[in-house]
């Protein structure tokens, strides 16, 4: 009688399986051999009835553990091989803009500003963003207004480490929100009503 823990037992062992032979059938070269073969494999790696199950058909090493009741249980260890191929490192911009290096939280920056900021990246050379969303503690911690547009994700603040002068007539001529050129290329940008300070 198959019982629910056999039944996921089971099931997981035949995603292990399925992807061990999708594995074997992408490194090999000849898929109508594997083909054939597939159901023979199958039938070898699921026996039909539960007491027959072993772990180690499956193909991979297998290690005895004693669990607390004094029972042995063989664990079966599971890796990629070498079918894993890490992520290419990103190229570098076309248009001779720099990356964008986020020190603060990227995510609760509103799309307005991610915008913005890309563009001038992208324009202008590599830009580090220093200052997204802040908590009330933190915005008192360094000065900021009581209503800070920081506190709601609405501000930015970030160092053009390119064409500092072209960022600024940039920002100043197309950015509709708040804007503030502290000196040495550090910018803060806001969605607020349009103004210069």
């Amino acid at each position: 009688m198959w019982s629910f823990k056999s039944w996921r037992r089971t099931g997981v062992a035949m995603a292990i399986a399925f992807a061990a032979f999708a594995a074997a059938t992408l490194t090999a070269g000849s898929s109508a051999a594997l083909a054939d073969d597939a159901s023979d494999w199958l039938g070898r790696a699921f026996p039909a009835s539960e007491a027959t199950f072993k772990a180690s058909r499956l193909g991979g090493p297998t290690t005895q553990r004693t669990s607390k009741r004094g029972r042995t249980k063989g664990v079966q260890v599971a890796s990629l091989g070498g079918s894993y191929m890490p992520a290419p490192a990103p190229a570098p911009s076309l248009s001779g803009g720099g990356p964008i290096r986020w020190i603060a939280n990227a995510g609760c920056l509103s799309a307005a500003l991610h915008n913005v900021i890309a563009a001038v990246a992208a324009q202008f050379g590599a830009v580090t963003v220093s200052s997204t969303c802040r908590s009330h503690a933190h915005n008192r911690r360094v000065g900021g207004a009581r209503r800070s547009y920081h506190l709601t994700g609405s501000a930015a603040d970030f160092r053009v480490h390119g064409n500092v002068r072209g960022a600024y007539a940039y920002l100043s001529s197309s950015h509709g929100g708040g804007l503030k050129h502290y000196g040495r290329g550090l910018f803060h940008i806001d969605t607020g009503p349009r103004r210069r300070f």
